[in-house]
């Protein structure tokens, strides 16, 4: 399905969505064309599929359409047709359907389930932002079964909504929240009792969940795993090159990023979407994406996508051992700009600390923390532009790597 909010068959804007059918010999003629009815719906602008919500067999759809205030939902099986089966809304809402969200069964109860986001949704509090979880049957309602409200105002929760697959092996579906202004990610675990408050939350920066990924276990041992887009926004000041974090399932399940992964240049805007792909070149190892929208190699925001095979991608790596030389990278590069965090990502720390500080020329230590082998992030203490020195030590050796401050 290939969303067209803008387009204007059925009034200006009122969007359009195209369904094509798999086949041995795919084309580029849609099987289906589902049209928005309303002026400045932007139907199509979120699309979600690939689960069952009524278990009748057939795979369903949803789509937001958050100038309308609505989700439309869609059966599939030998009876979908243009006309939605179920219609979605939110009364105290000013963008619900910009996120949506197709699940698994959350609740334990056999029926795929349905997430909506709405970000500038009033509740208790002014545009706090809402999700709103609606559990599957037959025939599905749309009366809310659960609401979570943002606390603060202008929060965003619900900016991105997303299903996750199974994050920590207990057999349901879990999913995620995304507060991009606040920049955080709530994680629910499905439960027969899900509800408030989240079970975990992920915490970032630079508009960190303005997109989630999920349903996809990458090194292959029995959890799924997330990834977080955090694009570069700086809420008015120039956009930075923007990151893409991954977080690998457990149980528990760390809060701590396994990979962090770093757009090549300010403004790209590296992470403003990501996905996992499956196996795309039949290699048996599953492969990742992420959109920059906004870099240059081709023209001004021309944008570009990266595709990752995760057999060359370093994920939560243990390949240097402690009484070797450990080995980091310095991320965003050697040159660093003063408004934004460094990230480490480090190997040669397995099971241990290791003690990570920053030299001046002089010789001084202006920054020191301890360290494990996950990917960690520095914020930069206020230091003046200049030279500096990365010292990285583990047990029996250490590593040095020079970094240029720019202000």
């Amino acid at each position: 399905a290939i969303g067209a909010p803008r387009d204007n068959a059925g009034g200006t804007n009122a969007g359009r969505v195209y369904m094509h059918f798999g086949s041995v010999n795919p084309d580029t003629i849609p099987d289906l064309i589902l049209t928005g009815q309303i002026r400045s719906g932007r139907f199509g602008t979120s699309i979600s599929g690939g689960y069952d919500v009524n278990r009748d067999g057939g795979m369903d759809i949803l789509v937001g359409a958050p100038g309308d205030c609505k989700a439309f939902l869609f059966l599939g099986g030998d009876s979908l047709d243009t006309i939605p089966d179920l219609t979605l809304h939110d009364g105290n809402g000013d963008y619900y359907g910009l996120a949506v969200a197709l699940l698994g069964d959350v609740n334990g109860d056999t029926f795929g389930d349905i997430l909506v986001g709405d970000y500038r949704h009033t509740g208790s509090i002014l545009h706090g932002g809402g999700c709103f979880l609606y559990f599957g049957g037959n025939p599905p309602d749309p009366n809310v079964d659960i609401t979570w409200e943002g606390d603060e105002q202008n929060r965003q929760l619900g900016i991105s909504v997303a299903a996750l697959g199974d994050l920590n092996g207990d057999g349901l579906n879990d999913i995620g929240l995304g507060a991009s202004m606040t920049n955080k990610i709530h994680i629910h675990f499905g439960s027969q009792n899900i509800g408030q408050p989240p079970d975990i939350v992920l915490q970032g920066n630079d508009w960190f969940g303005c997109w989630i990924a999920g349903q996809c276990d990458i090194n292959n041992d029995g959890y799924d795993d997330l990834m977080v887009g955090a694009d570069g926004d700086n809420y008015g000041t120039p956009y930075g090159p923007g990151y893409a974090y991954l977080f690998l399932g457990g149980n528990p399940m760390n809060t701590v990023p396994d990979t962090i992964l770093v757009g090549e240049a300010e403004g790209d805007m590296f992470g403003s979407c990501v996905s996992f792909c499956g196996d795309i070149n039949g290699d048996q190892y599953r492969e990742f994406c992420i959109g920059a929208p906004g870099h240059d190699s081709r023209g001004l925001n021309a944008g570009r996508v990266y595709i990752y095979n995760t057999l060359y991608t370093r994920i939560a790596d243990s390949f240097v051992k402690t009484n070797q030389e450990p080995i980091f990278n310095i991320i965003p590069g050697t040159i660093v700009n003063a408004r934004h965090q460094i990230a480490i990502d480090c190997l040669g720390l397995e099971n241990s600390n290791g003690q990570l500080k920053i030299i001046d020329v002089m010789g001084r230590t202006v920054f020191s923390e301890n360290i494990r082998h996950q990917p960690s992030v520095i914020f930069l203490p206020n230091l003046p532009a200049g030279v500096y020195s990365i010292i990285l030590q583990n047990q029996s050796n250490n590593k040095k790597q020079n970094f240029i401050l720019i202000r």
